[in-house]
């Protein structure tokens, strides 16, 4: 059931306990898995007093990702673009180095360029909040500045971590754990949230996720209303996933008398344009 979101729900820790000092090189990777669809997705958040509350902030902003650094939001990366995927994981890799910025999705590079900022070393005795933007040290939350989901394997480093570390902590490959700072390791203060441990290679494991409307619909109307809730119409793409739809649909075979009892994102264009069947319908 959706509920409103809340400004006091987030997961904490203080850095100082780690007795870091600055850097130039720092490397921060998580992943996360949103849960709802949101204009405005808060992922993490250091800041090192009521002044300085943006030492670094990673977020979302419909589908272009933003950061600032050492207070500054750095405007030179508008293609950092990402598709909103409800319920799945999705792999970040922030990498500063002397200036220097780097982006990584899924271990893939997606923006590098010049940082714009006076500043160039990282505060890390600073206090990190996943899921909240702080506009005050450890505080000033709001609503509207909240992560929905799920976020795992949050790891900063004071060090620039190669494309091939990249690539097999992203693809699951390994799990490396951050020499300041691994939400696997580090005891972090939860307020509102639950904790949940799972095995590494489920992290990279696509699921399917699917909402079935028991009304009767035209297929344009099913498109909208999917579109509209952040999803498309689903295809299942193995004949033990078009099973289990279609044995969990039954329970609403009186409400969905019509000769049409579910509206499939599956066409036959690649079939009808290549001349060779795509797929096969069950």
């Amino acid at each position: 059931m959706w509920a409103p979101p809340r400004d006091d729900v987030w997961v904490r820790y203080n850095m100082s306990l780690k007795n870091g000092g600055k850097s130039s090189e720092t490397s921060i990777c998580y992943r996360v898995r949103p849960a709802t669809l949101t204009s405005y997705e808060v992922h993490v958040s250091l800041a090192e007093s009521d002044f300085m509350n943006n030492v670094i902030f990673t977020y979302r902003e419909g589908n272009t990702n933003g950061v600032y650094y050492n207070g500054n939001r750095q405007y030179g990366f508008p293609n950092f673009t990402t598709v909103v995927a409800l319920h799945q994981w999705v792999h970040y890799c922030h990498i500063f180095n002397d200036g220097q910025y780097r982006a990584f999705v899924d271990g893939e590079e997606r923006v590098r360029g010049d940082l714009h900022t006076q500043v160039l070393p990282l505060s890390l005795n600073s206090t990190l909040i996943l899921g909240q933007e702080q506009d005050l040290l450890a505080g000033g939350y709001d609503v509207l500045q909240i992560f929905r989901g799920h976020i795992a394997q949050v790891n900063i480093w004071d060090s620039v971590l190669s494309d091939v570390e990249v690539k097999d902590i992203a693809s699951c490959r390994t799990n490396m754990n951050g020499n300041v700072f691994s939400s696997d390791r580090e005891e972090m203060e939860v307020l509102g949230a639950t904790v949940d441990s799972q095995r590494l290679d489920t992290l990279c494991q696509r699921t399917d996720e699917y909402v079935i409307f028991p009304e009767m619909r035209s297929l344009g109307e099913s498109q909208l209303i999917c579109h509209r809730v952040g999803y498309e119409v689903f295809g299942p793409r193995t004949s033990e996933a078009n099973f289990k739809l279609y044995e969990e649909s039954l329970q609403f075979t009186k409400s969905c008398s019509s000769n049409y009892h579910l509206w499939l994102g599956l066409t036959d264009k690649k079939e009808r344009e290549s001349g060779e069947p795509s797929w096969t319908t069950l």
